[in-house]
């Protein structure tokens, strides 16, 4: 009987029986099954591993190889159906609903032609949307700053170059600091205070490059809230995207700093002499990025 010809129900009456005239019923509680599905499962890739792309679809073309693949799906389904009709599960409306969650979670104008799981696609649609709504322009350098409350401003650079952030680094030492952090499953936070001094904070986004994530961040500086509020230049900017201390990137990646020392340039100590230091707040860009 063909696809076209059977329905779920047909299909689980028939191993019912087959297993009912055998007095297996005995031996196929969830366990039991569950195992069977994942064996046979591994027994079909089994018949792809160390193959190519290429070879893979010559071999579900090939009779012989064909008729392999076959069996080993029918193996699989035949565990299937088993455990829906063992443990009363319509495995028609258990389909239909997943697939309408599925839905919610793949939405199609979101993850047409991308194969990424719906957690990434999350956040890189969240990103993209806050890239969308970020100010335009990139480089950030001519007062391309929007002001979000006092001393907290967001920025966008779509470029920035590494050899600014070093040299930064290298002249001016961060002071040592300590905060506390949280973090739980996937989402990282602190309690931030950014209303000390003068000096702005920037949310500062990054775009997407070759070879680089786009990425969110929260960035400490030492630029006066009144330079930014004019929009005068400061060579300050250049540097602000290594100031970042908790940043997230397309990828779903975040990461904050508890702490950072007051300098790892210079010191004659080292578990690896002769290794290039960094700062805490540069390896943090490099991670993101």
């Amino acid at each position: 009987m063909s696809d076209g010809e059977s329905t779920f129900f047909d299909a689980k009456e028939d191993v019912r029986r087959f297993c009912e005239e055998r007095d297996w019923d005995r031996f196929h509680g969830p366990k039991d099954l569950a195992i069977g599905i994942a064996t046979e499962a591994s027994e079909l890739l089994d018949l792809f591993r160390f193959k190519s792309d290429e070879e893979c679809f010559s071999l579900v073309k090939d009779p012989e190889g064909s008729e392999r693949v076959r069996e080993e799906l029918a193996d699989v389904l035949y565990f299937v159906l088993r455990f829906g009709q063992m443990n009363g599960i319509d495995l028609s409306d258990a389909l239909k609903d997943k697939l309408a969650k599925n839905a919610v979670k793949y939405p199609v104008e979101k993850s047409r032609g991308r194969n990424l799981k719906y957690t990434e696609l999350r956040f890189r649609t969240v990103l993209s949307d806050l890239h969308h709504h970020a100010p335009m322009g990139g480089g950030c350098m001519h007062g391309k700053a929007e002001k979000l409350d006092d001393l907290l401003y967001r920025i966008r650079y779509d470029d920035y170059d590494y050899s600014e952030g070093e040299r930064y680094f290298a002249e001016n030492p961060p002071s040592g600091f300590s905060c506390s952090a949280v973090s739980k499953g996937v989402l990282l936070g602190r309690n931030y205070d950014w209303a000390i001094g003068d000096k702005a904070d920037f949310v500062v986004f990054t775009s997407a490059k070759e070879g680089r994530h786009a990425s969110m961040g929260v960035s400490s500086s030492l630029i006066p809230s009144d330079v930014v509020d004019s929009q005068e230049d400061s060579p300050l900017y250049a540097y602000l995207p290594f100031m970042t201390m908790d940043g997230l990137n397309d990828a779903g990646l975040a990461c904050c700093v508890n702490g950072i020392t007051v300098s790892d340039r210079g010191k004659t100590e080292s578990t690896n002499p002769g290794a290039e230091r960094l700062s805490m707040a540069m390896i943090v860009r490099m991670v993101l990025d």
